[in-house]
């Protein structure tokens, strides 16, 4: 079984929003990222994703 959700993505800067797609099957440790909207990137860390507002270069709020 895959779970499938959003993630909303707010930069506390210049206040872009946006929202992204991740999955997660049983099995695994992590979510994998199915889409990020632009204006945004992901940096993979050992705890997850770790979610940037790519003109602000900062993480975003949930």
């Amino acid at each position: 079984m895959k779970d499938v959700w959003n993630e909303r993505l707010r930069c506390p800067l210049c206040l872009k929003t946006g929202t992204a797609n991740l999955c997660q099957a049983e099995d695994d440790d992590l979510p994998t990222i199915r889409s990020v909207p632009d204006g945004f990137r992901v940096i993979k860390t050992n705890d997850g994703p770790d979610f940037r507002c790519a003109d602000c270069d900062v993480s975003v709020e949930p």
